[in-house]
C-alpha cells in the first residue's frame, strides 16, 4: 500500500513538473561518464525511464507481497494440521491408559 502511494505521488510530481516547464522537456541533456562515450537524452526521456523504474520496483514489491502471503497461508495450514494430529495422538494415548482408581 505504501509503495503504491509513493509511486502515485512521484508520478504526480513528474506531471506537475511537466506542466510547469513544458518547454524544457525537449531540451537535450548530455550525460557523461568518465571513460565512456557521452549520451544525449531529453528531460522527457529521463522522466520516462524513472517512471518505468518505479513501476518495475512497484511490481516487484507486489509480487514479493503475494509470495509472502502465500507462504504464511501455507505455514498456517501446516500448523493447523499439526495441532489436529497432536490432539488425535493425545486422545489416543489417554484412551489407552487404564482409568486410575482413587
Amino acid at each position: 500500500m505504501v509503495q503504491t502511494i509513493v509511486i502515485a505521488l512521484m508520478i504526480f510530481a513528474s506531471a506537475v513538473l511537466v506542466e510547469t516547464n513544458i518547454g524544457a522537456l525537449g531540451a537535450p541533456i548530455t550525460l557523461v561518464v568518465p571513460g565512456t562515450a557521452s549520451v544525449t537524452l531529453t528531460a522527457l526521456e529521463i522522466i520516462l525511464v524513472a517512471v518505468a523504474a518505479l513501476v518495475v520496483g512497484w511490481l516487484a514489491g507486489q509480487l514479493d507481497r503475494v509470495i509472502l502471503a502465500w507462504r504464511v497461508r501455507q505455514r498456517e495450514g501446516m500448523l493447523r494440521a499439526t495441532q489436529v494430529e497432536l490432539a488425535r495422538i493425545s486422545a489416543t494415548v489417554s484412551d489407552r491408559q487404564p482409568a486410575s482408581r482413587v
